[in-house]
């Protein structure tokens, strides 16, 4: 966020189990600890989604007043009202590249670390329009 030029965020986040009454609980207690957020990103889909009911029983309309976010491009976000923007990874690719040092790791155990990176894929829906 800093190199963003945005503001340090540091502590404003809750440790949740990937479910949605999880989901519901933590943005409670993120609004809770330190009022109007611009927004909130969740770790799964099915947390954007208890997220997204704890926000509307509190009135807050998403996306005008607030964005929130999910990662996993679960069905479930073209369920809600509104869509739930998300992130979709490539687990096929994720999978095959773990193979593979794996494998590599095995036939050379000496072999020094090697840092990988993957793709994944913004999928901008309602939750995070017209702001």
């Amino acid at each position: 966020l800093t190199a963003a030029g945005m503001a340090d965020q540091a502590g404003q986040t809750a440790v949740a189990e990937f479910s949605i009454a999880s989901g519901r609980e933590k943005a409670a207690e993120l609004l809770d600890r330190f009022g109007p957020l611009d927004g909130i990103i969740c770790a799964t889909d099915s947390m954007a989604v208890g997220a997204l009911q704890t926000l509307r029983s509190r009135g807050i309309r998403v996306p005008e007043q607030m964005i929130l976010t999910g990662q996993g491009a679960s069905t479930i976000t073209e369920a809600t009202t509104p869509t739930i923007t998300t992130i979709r990874y490539f687990y096929e690719e994720s999978g095959i590249s773990a193979a593979r040092l794996l494998l590599e790791q095995l036939e050379t155990p000496d072999l020094p670390a090697k840092e990988i990176k993957l793709s994944y894929l913004l999928e901008e829906k309602d939750s995070t329009r017209n702001r």
